[in-house]
């Protein structure tokens, strides 16, 4: 039979061999340092509060941090103010199995804070091993566990604790998806009840005083340990994944804790005895390398919490990947560094270390096992980068590529031969490297050992040349005034509502800039007031300044400015911030005296002049009665010269032709009312003539046209009707 030290030792080298698979899939890009567990050690320690020593005031946040600060790490560290938080506890009652079980655990884990356990205490954990449900076993069985194991003195009989008895128990609460229930068959199966009833499994595997006579019935307790190993494997499936790369329980880093922590505390006490311990060959998930990079992401990605509760819990899966041997696939971190560099040959070795690579597993310890038959090279760099091999560092975990001084021979070849010398190197380039190790080689084929790590590098570049012009818009025919960077135009531009500015920009460098900004900044109160982005034009970038134009309505207010230039790029190596490069004066034109002589009114808002006296003469008055009898005489006449066509015409037609108006009997009315109709009309006219506008007219004009045409239709229809009727006859 295989001794338990020899068993240890077969899971040490199955973790090492898993470490290697795991080298050749997967990897993370950081690791766990001890800064992460001061970090978080600080944060729990921070919660305390400083009446009671609780932290954050809560019984179950006391219960996580109190172990927590117990953990063997870099950070470990006594629990702050243990005897002001000792009588707090001691003062506290519990409403609760819950709210026992973490009181009763937290005063044992304080030196001197429990001596002895009261004897309601002993008969309630005596009654809850065969509780109805699973939650309340599983606080009575751990806190016998650990009252049972503590030293000197154990402060729990578990001799007479029946083993058996209660693994049969807890499996009483299993349902038929291998998962467990709270309380009776019928309930819902739920991942954080499987993981207690785990737990309890394991705290009974390992309860100290038993002499282990339930050993004796070791197929009983392997069929009930089987039926364990079966959930365990079925919990372990129920991870939910996030964003592709990251994996947890029940979407809570809680249950992704309660679930790790159960799963590895069984697995070790199954371990513990060599006639169980074949089992765990069952469980593989903790050596998929795949699944344990996934779910170490998810918990790194909770090294910045502030919650006391969350640190914990990181904490503790951290010691567990640290320590455990049931977690033999641990995660190892890829980190690359330095991958910013210059085509520039005055840019080099200018804050320019060379790409480095640096190999370890999570926790910043070597994996490569070889310094010298270990291989990290550039395989492919696109487009037409540089390919080569990197240099090993004495650590035998770190690599360098001088990727700067091959991509400035690339530059160099390119300029010698005058080939695509324009476009130049700069650039994003996607880099693929190969990490391989002598020591990884082997049943995997010409393939394993091998990794493949894609990463991108930039390469920069700067401006060559760099000119500002400024001139004014009237004068620019004269040409404008122009610097080169970094010189400052010494004079100051007067800029006002009828004198407009002009700048101009011109660059030159084989990346043209995709960022041009303007700043205008007050001199009086060191404020910027206006960021303005010129326009382009080929080469040049240029902006006029119009104070009649709103966008340039900040500078409207009389004052100094000086201007700034700042011009960048993503593939500038640093952007060019020209301060100061000139300034202006903007001011309010004042109104000139107007001379009367020269005076011309053409577009004035304001009139200068004002108006003269009415002019009033005084005439001679006129004899009232010769005025009224001319008037009269002259309007007689105009009438007799107007009204006489149309007596003529009147005349003409009854007189000489003898026309005369005859009504029929059936059109009599008809006939009547079309003539008086004519008459309105005319009167109408007459009213137009003499006083109406043309609106009261044509209003009363379709009143009264309406009935005209309507008498004089059916004058018409009734006189067709009566001719046709005499053909007839």
């Amino acid at each position: 039979m295989v001794t338990h030290r020899a068993l240890r030792w077969y899971i040490l080298l199955l973790s090492l061999l898993y470490n290697q698979c795991c080298l050749v899939h997967c990897y993370l890009d950081r690791v766990y340092t001890a800064s992460n567990d001061r970090y978080l050690t600080s944060v729990i320690v921070s919660s305390q509060d400083s009446d009671s020593a609780l932290f954050e005031k809560s019984l179950l946040t006391t219960f996580y941090a109190t172990e927590a600060l117990l953990l063997p790490n870099e950070a470990a560290t006594t629990i702050p103010n243990a005897g002001q938080l000792c009588d707090t506890l001691r003062s506290q009652s519990a409403s609760s199995w819950e709210e026992f079980h973490h009181l009763l655990m937290t005063r044992l884990r304080l030196h001197g804070c429990l001596d002895t356990v009261k004897s309601s205490s002993l008969k309630k954990l005596n009654d809850g091993p065969s509780a109805s449900k699973l939650s309340t076993v599983y606080f009575a069985v751990d806190a016998i566990y650990h009252l049972a194991s503590h030293t000197p003195a154990a402060l729990y009989d578990a001799s007479q604790l029946d083993v058996v008895q209660v693994l049969r128990h807890v499996q009483a609460f299993q349902s038929s998806d291998q998962l467990f229930v709270e309380q009776g068959k019928n309930s819902k199966s739920s991942v954080h009840k499987t993981a207690i009833a785990l737990s309890i499994a394991a705290k009974l595997l390992s309860m100290p005083q038993q002499e282990q006579a339930w050993l004796q019935q070791s197929e009983q307790v392997h069929t009930l340990l089987s039926s364990f190993m079966d959930a365990a494997n079925a919990l372990v499936r129920t991870y939910v994944r996030i964003e592709e790369d990251k994996v947890c329980y029940s979407n809570s880093l809680t249950a992704t804790s309660t679930v790790l922590e159960s799963l590895d505390a069984f697995l070790a006490a199954l371990s513990q005895h060599p006639q169980f311990a074949s089992m765990t060959a069952a469980f593989t998930k903790f050596g998929d390398a795949h699944y344990m990079e996934c779910l170490t992401r998810y918990v790194l990605s909770f090294t910045s919490t502030t919650s006391p509760t969350s640190a914990r819990h990181v904490l503790r899966l951290m010691h567990m990947f640290r320590s455990s041997l049931q977690v033999y696939s641990r995660p190892f971190s890829i980190a690359l560094q330095h991958q910013v560099f210059s085509d520039s040959e005055a840019d080099k070795g200018v804050d320019e270390a060379p790409l480095t690579v640096r190999v370890c597993d999570l926790f910043g310890a070597s994996v490569l096992r070889q310094k010298e038959g270990t291989r990290v090279e550039i395989v492919s760099s696109e487009p037409r980068g540089p390919i080569g091999a990197f240099t090993a560092l004495d650590d035998g975990q770190t690599f360098v590529y001088a990727f700067g001084d091959a991509i400035r021979r690339r530059r160099r070849r390119r300029n010698d031969s005058d080939s695509d010398s324009e476009n130049g190197v700069h650039g994003f380039y996607a880099v693929r490297i190969e990490i391989g190790d002598d020591h990884l080689r082997g049943a995997g084929g010409a393939g394993a050992g091998v990794i493949g790590v894609s990463t991108t590098v930039k390469v920069t570049t700067s401006l060559s040349k760099t000119v500002f012009g400024v001139a004014y818009a009237k004068k620019a025919d004269d040409g404008y005034y122009r610097v080169p960077y970094p010189e400052r135009i010494v004079d100051t531009y007067e800029v006002s509502p009828t004198q407009k500015l002009k700048f101009e920009i011109q660059t030159r460098s084989l990346q043209r800039p995709r960022h041009i900004s303007i700043e205008f900044v007050a001199d009086a109160s060191g404020a910027s007031v206006l960021q303005m982005t010129p326009k382009a034009r080929q080469q040049k970038y240029a902006l006029t300044i119009d104070l009649n134009k709103e966008v340039f309505a900040a500078l409207r207010a009389e004052g100094t400015y000086s201007v700034n230039v700042v011009i960048g790029d993503a593939l500038y190596r640093e952007c060019v911030t020209w301060t100061q490069v000139v300034r202006i004066a903007c001011i309010e034109e004042e109104e000139d005296a107007v001379d009367e002589h020269d005076y011309e009114p053409v577009n004035d808002e304001v009139p200068t002049w004002t108006p003269k006296a009415a002019i009033a003469h005084t005439f001679a008055e006129a004899d009232a009665e010769a005025t009224s009898q001319s008037a009269l005489l002259f309007a007689l006449v105009f009438c007799g010269v107007v009204a006489l066509p149309l007596l003529y015409f009147l005349y003409f037609v009854f007189a000489s032709m003898g026309i005369s108006l005859v009504f029929d009997r059936e059109t009599q009315l008809c006939s009547l009312s079309f003539i008086l109709a004519l008459c309105a009309i005319g009167g109408v006219l007459f009213m137009f003539w003499w006083q109406w506008n043309i609106f009261e007219a044509g209003a009363w004009l379709s009143m009264v046209s309406a009935p005209a045409l309507w008498f004089g239709y059916t004058v018409l229809k009734m006189h067709l009707k009566n001719r046709i009727n005499s053909k007839q006859e």
